[in-house]
């Protein structure tokens, strides 16, 4: 019937206000990765979103922020991608040190 499925029971829709910590890893215009910001220059994510998968300049990776969906925001500059040194990309070992940073 085109109705979308709730994913969470008991859930209730979050006020665009009450997410301003939450960015968005956009890859060609497309989200690829959920961040948090936790400065004004620093996004915290997941290792497997960014190693090995950029280099510098990262002109294709950009951060959104104060998004309402997922194609909106204000678009910020990558610098800089780092990961956790013990993290390994594989099938056994994907979520361990799973922790990335982008500035």
């Amino acid at each position: 019937d085109g109705a979308r499925l709730k994913r969470l029971v008991g859930g209730e829709d979050a006020k665009p206000s009450e997410i301003f910590y939450q960015a968005s890893l956009r890859v060609d215009d497309y989200h690829a990765c959920g961040g948090i910001i936790i400065s004004d220059k620093h996004i915290l994510t997941a290792a497997h979103c960014v190693a090995g998968l950029f280099t510098d300049p990262y002109d294709d990776l950009v951060i959104a922020t104060g998004a309402r969906t997922l194609y909106d925001g204000n678009l910020h500059n990558v610098f800089n991608v780092t990961w956790h040194r013990d993290f390994i990309n594989d099938n056994d070992h994907v979520w361990f040190n799973d922790i990335g940073i982008v500035t």
